[in-house]
């Protein structure tokens, strides 16, 4: 090839690249280099010739920075999202709580619609910081639309975690539909959840909604339900002693009721801490009611030294 040919090809390419926009990931070495299409809430949409699609779309909580000949004042805003989405993903892992949930709480409202990545870290991000507060109202809509999410485009921004929903039945092992959650579930809500997880005759959901309803004509106290995976066994036999205790005129299926609250009130605390506290707490309830103040004082110490910030406490 001619020498001058060569220098001008180099002189070229140098040019092309120096123009080009650059966008920096964060823990990744390797910037990525195109032209900066557009940008909205569900990231920075970056053409480059090769790209296997031309261009990909990059969530905002994955971008440090990024330069750009053309002006684009719109994007600072979304830069500066996704850098608090980034922060607050990493306190959340650090056990700071309440730093995130405000990050992700304000997020929110704008993100339930959305697909996107960074749609999914705000709320698995907001599901989780409700949880680990025991706020089991303000779960419900993150649960519910990270649920709408399809599975072969969701990913886990905390990999590192438990997955917060069951793969197979879409619900959210730490949020049971307890009557202020299953209140939240309008007949349309709950259409719709069933069409996204495919789950039309799901033996379990139907069961727990039935008990919770009071459509169940046999409670299924000799059901075996010990191949069922362990939170489901727990929220079974919750909603089945909540059940029971309701029926004030049949002292044999109070106590069956009483007993199976029992066995959630005695897991350990970490295990499914809203249902064991309420378990505690209907126990004490229940017997308060038939006359044995001693036993529902010592059952309420209990739930005040096991569960003091229980929410259930505070009503």
């Amino acid at each position: 090839m001619n020498r001058h040919v060569c220098i001008y090809l180099f002189v070229f390419i140098i040019a092309t690249l120096s123009n080009a926009d650059t966008v920096v990931l964060r823990n990744d070495t390797t910037n990525l280099q195109g032209e900066i299409l557009s940008g909205s809430i569900n990231g920075l949409r970056l053409e480059n010739t090769s790209f296997e699609i031309g261009s990909v779309l990059i969530p905002w909580s994955t971008i440090k920075s990024y330069t750009t000949n053309k002006p684009r004042p719109s994007l600072v805003a979304f830069l500066k999202t996704g850098d608090e989405l980034w922060r607050a993903k990493h306190r959340l892992l650090r056990g700071d709580v309440r730093m995130a949930q405000h990050v992700f709480a304000s997020a929110l409202p704008l993100y339930l619609h959305s697909q996107s990545s960074d749609a999914q870290l705000v709320l698995e991000g907001a599901l989780r910081c409700a949880l680990s507060q025991g706020n089991v109202e303000e779960a419900v809509d993150p649960w519910l639309a990270l649920a709408q999410i399809p599975i072969d485009v969701r990913i886990n921004p905390f990999q590192n975690l438990t997955p917060v929903l069951d793969p197979t039945t879409m619900l959210c092992p730490h949020l049971p539909l307890v009557p202020s959650v299953r209140a939240a579930l309008t007949s349309e809500r709950l259409a719709a959840f069933r069409a996204v997880s495919k789950q039309d005759k799901n033996e379990f959901l139907d069961t727990i909604l039935a008990l919770i309803d009071g459509q169940e004509k046999q409670p299924l106290l000799f059901t075996d339900f010990s191949s069922l995976p362990q939170w489901q066994q727990i929220w079974i036999q919750y909603f089945i002693g909540i059940s029971l205790l309701e029926k004030p005129n049949n002292a044999d299926q109070r106590i069956q009721g009483k007993l199976s609250l029992a066995k959630v009130a005695s897991l350990p605390q970490e295990t499914m801490p809203w249902l064991s506290g309420s378990a505690l707490l209907k126990l004490s309830q229940a017997f308060s009611q038939e006359g044995n103040d001693e036993t529902a004082e010592k059952l309420m110490y209990e739930v005040q030294r096991r569960y003091p910030s229980h929410p259930l406490l505070k009503n």
